[in-house]
């Protein structure tokens, strides 16, 4: 979340927390951990906690949570028009995997690790895997 608001600081583009619902074809509701919409947002109704138009939704794997993120929430999601972007971020290891749609509709499928960098063309922005895990995997410290 953080590092996509400094990535998109000087755009028009809003970044939304797990407190943003999105609402997908067939009225099915979501709360992804971070959705990403740019120029006009459109929201359900004027309670304006309800986005209709993002760009980027951002899912951070569970055991709990991640055969429905891949599966049928990602499902969901493909319905929104203009969703141009899905990732996956994994909790237990540096893995971002980026799910980008062709303009002709189809989804490309990259996975990243350490030392790359997640390409959001879509943004016009590019962010840094090391960056996203910063401080995420720290070794236990001997106590003093």
């Amino acid at each position: 979340l953080g590092e996509l608001r400094n990535a998109l600081f000087d755009r028009p583009c809003e970044v939304h927390g797990s407190d943003m619902r999105v609402k997908t074809a067939g009225a099915k509701y979501h709360y992804p951990d971070v959705s990403v919409v740019c120029g006009n947002p459109s929201f359900e109704d004027d309670t304006r906690d309800v986005l209709l138009n993002p760009k980027l939704i951002v899912e951070v794997l569970s055991d709990s949570t991640e055969k429905y993120d891949r599966g049928d929430k990602f499902a969901s999601y493909r319905t929104i028009g203009g969703l141009e972007d899905y990732v996956l971020v994994s909790q237990t290891e540096v893995l971002v995997e980026h799910y980008h749609r062709h303009p002709e509709g189809g989804w490309m499928y990259r996975v990243l690790g350490p030392g790359d960098q997640l390409d959001l063309v879509s943004l016009g922005c590019r962010i840094s895997v090391d960056r996203i895990y910063h401080r995420v995997f720290l070794e236990a410290q001997p106590a003093a």
